[in-house]
């Protein structure tokens, strides 16, 4: 039924219908400003998902203050409704951007990405873990400010409202991990913002197939495409940060969001083109006289119209590197020692610097290929296992058609598997 008012707020207009309630433009008469106004059922049970999600909403934003994170104002129950009231935000989300190609260069999605990362950087340190980043929820305001929005599958480290086992997420971002329905940390949204990531700089999705199974599956076995491969030119900076994201390794990943971040401001700096080098300044003329040859004596100057013989420059490199420091010495009049101790701590410097590249120099890959393969045959039965655990949860439920479900996804991962 339609609405005029819930608690001291004024409805306005819809702004939209969910699987978990209706979502409300509304006045706040008291601090005289719109708020978006989420609104959910509260006849739902206790243990009702839909009901559990909305109170880890409301719980994550007690606990989130950050400018790249959607604001929320209160919360309550009112005219048989459960409420949240939220800043009202104006723009497009990130998924409408990808699709109209809203943001034309690396600088500017990169910048997208760094907003996101400062936000997970708080919302971790405050034991949020969101679970669910997608570029659907990923708000662009008109100044292209960021904020993610809806922390309903947060993961709150105080709260016991969730366990290991129950898959939560959106198959294309999801993790490895989520996928396997292990636990997770801060580094599951750093998977889910390199998959993000790189569907913002490529216009494809890392993993992308025909049913949400084989979806899985890509995310847990199979590597994506390299990101070169639909953008030729992709900075080499860029491209490790999103490949390092998107690790199946959790200790591969970076450990943090801040650490992301940090990277990506690397290789957002490496964009910018290089200064030219300006020229050298002009010598006064006493400088440049001073170090001009003194003119040939009168004896000495050729006679004009006699030929002359010029020996040829030795060209080797050491006898021009010395008699260019000899020359130097000799205009500039430097002392010998002078001269000496500047090449040997050049020397020096060169030796530590190729001591220190070599130090610096990445490992070599490791692993041949058996030991991938045998990775990848242990993650198929993890997965297996829990997927079947989860179809025969649903049976005993008498969810059938889930369980079917669930049972066909084991049968595309381990076909005739006879628990399946």
């Amino acid at each position: 039924m339609d609405r005029e008012r819930i608690g001291k707020y004024k409805i306005v207009g819809e702004l939209g219908r969910g699987t978990m309630g209706e979502v409300y433009k509304a006045h706040d008469p008291v601090l005289n400003r719109f708020v978006a106004l989420k609104t959910l059922p509260a006849r739902l049970g206790p243990d009702d998902e839909t009901l559990q999600r909305f109170h880890r909403e409301a719980q994550a934003a007690a606990l989130l203050n950050h400018p790249n994170i959607v604001t929320v104002h209160d919360f309550g129950r009112e005219q048989g409704l459960l409420f949240i009231a939220m800043e009202l935000l104006e723009g497009i989300d990130l998924r409408e951007a990808i699709d109209s190609e809203l943001l034309k260069t690396i600088d500017d999605k990169l910048s997208v990405m760094d907003g996101v990362l400062a936000a997970l950087d708080y919302a971790h340190a405050k034991g949020v873990v969101h679970r669910d980043i997608k570029p659907a929820n990923i708000h662009l305001g008109k100044s292209r400010q960021v904020k993610i929005m809806d922390f309903g599958l947060a993961k709150i480290s105080t709260s016991e409202m969730t366990q290991e086992g129950i898959v939560l997420g959106t198959p294309n971002y999801m993790s490895p991990e989520q996928a396997l329905g292990d636990k997770v940390d801060g580094r599951t949204d750093l998977f889910s913002t390199g998959a993000v990531l790189y569907e913002l700089l490529t216009g494809h999705k890392p993993f992308e197939a025909d049913t949400t199974p084989s979806v899985l599956f890509q995310v847990v076995h199979r590597q994506p495409p390299p990101a070169r491969r639909w953008v030729p030119d992709l900075p080499g900076g860029v491209v490790a940060v999103v490949n390092r994201a998107l690790e199946k390794d959790l200790a591969r990943r970076f450990a943090t969001a801040g650490d992301m971040r940090a990277a990506l401001a690397i290789a957002r700096d490496g964009l910018a083109p290089a200064r030219p080098v300006p020229p050298p300044l002009p010598l006064p003329p006493s400088a440049s006289q001073r170090l001009s040859p003194p003119p040939l004596p009168a004896s000495a100057a050729p006679v004009t119209g006699a030929p002359v013989t010029i020996p040829p420059p030795v060209r080797s490199a050491a006898s021009t590197s010395s008699t260019g420091a000899l020359g130097l010495a000799a205009r500039m009049r430097l002392h010998p020692l002078l001269l000496g101790g500047g090449l040997a701590a050049a020397l020096l410097l060169a030796a530590v610097t190729g001591l220190w590249l070599r130090r610096a120099a990445p490992p070599a890959p490791p692993g041949p290929a058996a030991s991938t393969a045998a990775a990848t045959d242990a993650l198929t039965q993890e997965l297996v296992r829990k997927q079947l655990r989860l179809a025969h949860a649903e049976l005993d439920d008498k969810n059938y058609k889930i369980a079917i479900t669930e049972a066909e996804g084991v049968l595309k991962l381990a076909p005739g598997n006879p628990d399946a």
